[in-house]
């Protein structure tokens, strides 16, 4: 394997563990909100940082060296290649007999417990879209949205980690055009300070910003992650250009394109929205 290989494989892997983690900031308001409202930034930061690090890098490190590990284990790259995670997760645990299927029992629950905040901000979020879905209680959206990943996963089953990695991949191109957007508001236009928003206008459409600059910028987003793509079903040219060998795989830059492509357009939108519509 050549260093340029090696290279393409670390940018989409990378992009893929960002893209995830960084997921959490879609929804983090609808726990940080708890917070008694005199709660130090900087210590909601540190809570919400360190949470992430803790939980999310060992278990990527683990991962990947257990993958690594099927170079080298005919065994767990056979049950890879049957199975897929689900396989290599107990051809790992073998070893620990009665224990090791214990253990993966546990792990399925822990994907179910892990969709339970996804499934509660999904009752707020929806919420959001128009008055009209206040109406409804937040419940049937829970039981509505659990039962939906249900059926994809069952759905999904005989092809489990390739549904996974593409799901993942296209959660980190949301984020890229999310984050980037935020964080150029808060930045460029809220002059890096709280003291320039207003919280007393949160729920009046009439006083908040219609979004056209973070629309129009998102749609350039979104031609940026297609150029930028790479995955089993297409592949942009910007992918196939930086990282083809073999005319199979490409450099999966979509997270990189769609946070370039958004940062540089979203800016000029929301001056030229300000100009014209004042807020």
């Amino acid at each position: 394997m050549n260093d340029g290989v090696i290279s393409s494989r670390i940018l989409s892997f990378g992009a893929s563990c960002f893209g995830f983690s960084v997921s959490w900031s879609s929804f983090e308001a609808d726990y940080n909100t708890y917070f008694p409202e005199n709660t130090n930034q900087l210590k909601i930061f540190l809570l919400t940082y360190i949470g992430n690090l803790l939980s999310i890098i060992p278990l990527e490190l683990l991962g990947a060296a257990t993958y690594i590990l099927t170079y080298t284990n005919e065994n767990w790259s056979h049950a890879y290649k049957m199975n897929n995670i689900g396989g290599l997760l107990g051809a790992t645990l073998s070893s620990f007999n009665s224990f090791g299927k214990f253990l993966l029992i546990l792990l399925s629950l822990s994907t179910i417990a892990s969709n339970i905040p996804n499934i509660y901000s999904l009752s707020l979020s929806v919420q959001v879209i128009s008055p009209i879905f206040k109406r409804i209680p937040r419940i049937l959206y829970t039981i509505v949205g659990t039962l939906i990943y249900i059926l994809l996963g069952i759905v999904s089953a005989n092809k489990f980690n390739d549904y996974l990695i593409i799901c993942i991949d296209v959660i980190s191109y949301f984020f890229s055009i999310f984050i980037v957007i935020i964080f150029e508001d808060h930045l460029l236009f809220r002059c890096y300070s709280f003291k320039n928003y207003d919280f007393y206008i949160w729920n009046n459409r009439k006083f908040l910003p219609i979004s056209i600059a973070a629309f129009l910028s998102s749609l350039v987003g979104i031609v940026g992650i297609v150029l930028g793509m790479s995955q089993t079903w297409f592949s942009g040219p910007i992918a196939k250009a930086i990282g083809d060998y073999n005319n199979q795989h490409y450099t999966n830059l979509g997270f990189q394109t769609g946070f370039i492509f958004t940062a540089i357009t979203f800016p000029l939108f929301r001056i030229i929205e300000l100009h014209f519509i004042k807020r």
